[in-house]
């Protein structure tokens, strides 16, 4: 398992994924089911589909917030 902040490096990857390496879902269907009930969201921002990349900026702050709503 690793670390929101080190996922978050890997620029590009698919949130699903994202979700799956941090532990965050257990698996694919339940992070796909949890973007389509609205429980997902990137530094505040609603994950609305499974296809969404997260990108890396160096430039950001040091800290990106993934939030999992139950």
């Amino acid at each position: 398992m690793f670390t929101v902040e080190e996922v978050l490096q890997w620029d590009g990857i698919n949130v699903v994924d994202a979700l799956i390496a941090t532990g965050l879902c257990k698996s694919k269907s339940e992070a796909r089911r949890m973007i389509e009930q609205g429980a997902i969201r990137v530094d505040d921002i609603k994950v609305t589909s499974h296809n969404t990349s997260v990108l890396y900026s160096p430039d950001r702050s040091k800290s990106i917030l993934v939030r999992v709503d139950p």
